[in-house]
């Protein structure tokens, strides 16, 4: 997201120089999820309680958040980037408590290099993975904060002549006071050989608030496609025709003005809870 946030880009901001990837191979849910799969065991995906893919725990990009301290070892919780616009990113906003990693978005007065170059009152914050990682089932069970500000689960990398993003999901109550729209995303950035950046993206709309409870989302990241899944239901499939490279692991919550509106004060502080972070690879078993 570090060019694409500092450019404004992406499904939030407005438009700008890009091709939308041919959608031909592509399935998106509409309507209800219908039945869910039964949790038989928390070794593998909820979509995948058979194990027909052959899974095997990643503990590098897995963490229960049982503790009361973030794991360093594995997560970091800041980044060379300062954060969106009229929000910054501060590690104050981190938290492990209640079985819970814990991204805030709060009311507080940037310090004064920040203040300078346009950032506003909104203090958010960033984790993401210490390693990058290429290909996996990656499972999430998160609950969005009540507010305006971003909930977000996404994977990046920046290369030297372009940047890779998968975002698994962008949520907040927009300011058409929608709180349902669950939003996914494909991008490249900077693409040698294109005229554009490369976006693919679509929106599911769920027939519940993502703010009043924790739900468990996937990805499956694999080397011929992409999917999407909400408590084990697939919500998308896409060819995987770009993304071949490792990227960062990444939770975190920004404030943009032009997709989902400013936050009204009376709802800060808001917190976006993530249970665990679950990470596996296909073996060749």
């Amino acid at each position: 997201m570090l060019t694409r946030r500092s450019i404004a880009a992406g499904f939030l901001a407005l438009p700008f120089s890009r091709t939308e990837i041919a959608r031909a191979s592509e399935f998106l849910r509409s309507g209800s999820l219908g039945e869910l799969p039964d949790r038989r065991t928390d070794a593998l995906p909820l979509s995948d309680q058979s194990n027909a893919g052959n899974w095997q725990r990643l503990d590098s990009h897995s963490d229960e958040f049982d503790g009361n301290d973030l794991d360093h070892s594995k997560w970091l919780p800041r980044d060379s980037w300062n954060g969106m616009k009229p929000s910054f990113f501060s590690s104050d906003n981190v938290s492990v408590n209640g079985g819970c990693l814990n991204i805030t978005c709060q009311l507080r007065d940037p310090p004064s290099s920040l203040a300078s170059a346009g950032y506003g009152k909104w203090s958010t914050a960033i984790v993401k993975s210490v390693t990058p990682v290429l290909y996996g089932y990656f499972e999430v069970r998160a609950k969005a904060m009540r507010s305006a500000a971003l909930s977000s689960f996404w994977f990046y990398k920046k290369y030297p002549t372009e940047q890779d993003e998968i975002d698994v999901f962008e949520l907040c109550k927009d300011k058409r006071n929608i709180v349902n729209n669950y939003h996914m995303t494909l991008h490249v950035y900077q693409l040698p050989g294109y005229t554009a950046d490369q976006i693919s993206e679509a929106y599911w709309r769920a027939p519940f608030d993502f703010a009043d409870d924790f739900h468990v989302f996937g990805l499956n990241w694999a080397a011929d496609k992409i999917e999407f899944f909400v408590d084990g239901v697939l919500v998308r499939r896409s060819e995987n025709r770009l993304w071949h490279r490792p990227m960062h692991m990444v939770f975190d919550s920004e404030v943009h003005e032009k997709g989902c509106g400013i936050p009204d004060d009376a709802s800060m502080p808001s917190t976006y809870k993530i249970d665990y972070a679950r990470s596996w690879q296909a073996t060749n078993g």
